[in-house]
């Protein structure tokens, strides 16, 4: 295996290992967001399908965002915050050709160039969270974000890594 090869793989482990959260959001454009104040989270967000550390990680991020966007909870809220989680597992496969042998420099002799061919197969797990927020009064969802990311099994540093997806995602809010 030459160095131009090891480094490309180790270049496109990098890359992937390494993904950005992908944020999609909309919103209903008739909502005046400036209305609400209080918001609350649903029975189903409340019972996320994860870990019970990750998921309290998590609605703790949500509720800090809501607090830094003016909001407090409410028993009688203005809006009701739905969560939905996917998690899937995938797979990316990355191939690369070693050619070696040729000509001889000896007049009458030639050696077949052979090439092989090596494949590397990652296996990762990729999670969207879709979160709607939905008017209580009119129970129409006024804006949704879909985040979308590789997950890092590794435990270190996870709630800070949680902290900042969720406020990407709330950087989105209100829309513009």
């Amino acid at each position: 295996m030459n160095k131009l090869s090891i480094l490309l793989i180790l270049s496109v482990y990098f890359l992937l290992s390494c993904s950005s959260i992908k944020i999609v959001t909309d919103h209903d454009s008739s909502a005046d967001f400036t209305l609400y104040k209080t918001y609350q989270f649903t029975d189903e967000a409340l019972n996320l399908p994860v870990s019970d550390l990750n998921k309290n990680r998590f609605l703790a991020a949500i509720e800090k965002q809501m607090e830094v966007k003016g909001f407090s909870k409410s028993k009688n809220p203005d809006v009701l915050l739905d969560i939905f989680v996917k998690v899937r597992e995938e797979q990316s496969a990355t191939s690369y050709t070693n050619f070696t042998g040729g000509y001889s420099r000896y007049r009458y002799r030639y050696a077949m160039p052979r090439a092989t061919t090596h494949t590397s197969v990652r296996t990762y797990v990729t999670g969207t969270v879709t979160l709607n927020m939905i008017d209580r009064e009119r129970n129409q969802v006024v804006w949704q974000a879909t985040a979308e990311k590789t997950l890092d099994e590794n435990g270190k540093n996870r709630e800070e890594r949680i902290n900042k997806d969720v406020a990407e995602i709330f950087a989105e809010y209100p829309p513009k």
